[in-house]
């Protein structure tokens, strides 16, 4: 059985969680659909500014978001961030990202929530 997922005019390709292997793992999701291939990289990291950003950078055929900040108990998009047009179609990121393991002395993890979506009004 196939089921489709919508929200909002927005097909729902893809809807996952993941464990990263520290808080300052990065992440990487590899699109390939025929000729089409390219990348975009989640990169975590944080300043003196406080202030919490995502700052887009194209480098060859990889789309690096360096997420600056970003909350221990969630941080992350508030609309979707396109990230390419395939066959006519827009295709957007939208995630969420938190801190997991609070115990003391303990390695913590980055968790992110992550739908990529296809479409739009």
């Amino acid at each position: 059985m196939k089921i489709k997922m919508q929200t909002q005019g927005y097909e729902i390709l893809e809807a996952k969680t993941v464990l990263l292997l520290d808080e300052g793992a990065d992440f990487t999701l590899e699109f390939i659909e025929g000729v089409i291939h390219f990348k975009v990289a989640l990169f975590f990291e944080n300043d003196e500014s406080g202030k919490t950003l995502i700052f887009p950078l194209i480098q060859e055929n990889t789309l690096k978001l360096r997420c600056t900040n970003f909350s221990d108990l969630g941080s992350g998009t508030t609309v979707p961030i396109e990230i390419a047009t395939i066959k006519g179609k827009k295709l957007y990121i939208h995630f969420w990202s938190y801190l997991e393991g609070q115990i003391s002395g303990k390695k913590r993890v980055r968790k992110i929530e992550y739908t990529l979506l296809k479409g739009g009004i």
